[in-house]
């Protein structure tokens, strides 16, 4: 997803979109608002860099749109995105996709399903194209998502409480760059991959919809927007520590994104992959992590380790990370 600084505008749309981000941040991380074309490569190279940190590693692409990886199961993996971003035309429609992990290898492709919920067949009243668009696409798993140091990536954790609205929100997707209410610039060379934050302001179509706003000339909370190229990405807000996906990218405009809001479809996200992690389920853990590549070995709350540790703790340096209220 692009990130569009404050001169960068979101247009109304039912396609892709893209991040935009206000002129302030644009000029902190060294761009200049008089020649935004010449020096956006460079001042959002920072914020493409932070859209590879490692809880945003599920964020890939599928059909021109951003989606994420919510795990696999069988030889089959299962995807979040936009209901727009798909070819459904009932709530399970026969597809043939492709999803690029963050590193552009191919994760899952071939013949699969795409899966809309019933409000996006049939809208209800008061219920709208922001609030229904959210969609999961099962397609038959050919390699499985790692990061850089060949590590399984883990599964994101999913919002199912109610308490989205006046935090702050992070974007990640692919799509155009922009700068306040300009749009339609990119990178020289590499993935059109962004991050961005704003705030949720508004929740809407009988709470099914969700909106953040976006100041184009900045400083303030609001500093970013999604933009052509992010439809279908995830929402993420930080819950109990944890990065939690809150909702799915809709559109929005110049000074407003939308999106679906994924507490309202627990119950139907769960029907499709059980597995899905939820924040409600979640337990908190402490974890032994490597210092040279990351790797993991996790206990939750109460639970004890095997006779035997992982090989791998004993040849790496590691630290204890551990969420709030846990002791290791």
């Amino acid at each position: 997803m692009r990130v569009i600084l404050p001169l960068v505008a979101l247009m109304l749309s039912s396609t892709a979109n893209a991040v935009v981000i206000d002129e302030d941040t644009f000029k902190r991380h060294g761009g200049d608002t008089g020649n935004v074309a010449a020096s956006i490569r460079s001042a959002s190279e920072k914020l493409r860099g932070y859209s590879y940190a490692k809880p945003w590693l599920t964020i890939g692409r599928i059909n021109g749109c951003t989606a994420t990886w919510l795990g696999s199961k069988n030889g089959w993996a299962y995807f979040l995105t936009a209901a727009h971003c798909v070819p459904y035309s009932a709530t399970e429609t026969p597809v043939q996709l492709t999803f690029n992990g963050w590193d552009g290898s191919i994760v899952a492709s071939g013949l699969g399903i795409a899966y809309v919920p019933k409000e996006r067949v049939k809208v209800p009243a008061y219920m709208g194209g922001a609030s229904t668009d959210v969609a999961i696409v099962k397609l038959p798993l050919t390699n499985p998502l790692k990061d850089r140091a060949g590590i399984p990536v883990e599964r994101p954790i999913l919002n199912d409480r109610e308490d989205e609205k006046d935090r702050a929100v992070m974007f990640v997707g692919y799509g155009v760059w922009g700068v306040g209410l300009n749009e339609g610039y990119g990178p020289e060379s590499g993935a059109r991959r962004l991050y961005g934050r704003s705030k949720i302001t508004s929740i809407f179509e009988s709470d099914y919809g969700i909106g953040a706003s976006y100041k184009p000339v900045g400083p303030s909370a609001n500093w970013a927007r999604v933009a052509a190229g992010d439809s279908g990405s995830a929402w993420w807000q930080i819950k109990d520590t944890k990065p939690v996906i809150v909702a799915t990218t809709n559109g929005g405009h110049s000074k407003l994104s939308t999106g679906a809001r994924i507490s309202k479809y627990a119950n139907w996200i769960r029907s499709i992959y059980p597995e899905a992690r939820f924040l409600s389920e979640t337990r908190p853990q402490g974890c032994i992590v490597s210092l040279r590549n990351g790797a993991k070995y996790c206990l939750e709350v109460g639970q004890r380790s095997d006779y035997s540790l992982p090989a791998w703790i004993y040849a790496h340096d590691v630290f204890v990370q551990a969420d709030s209220g846990v002791s290791v």
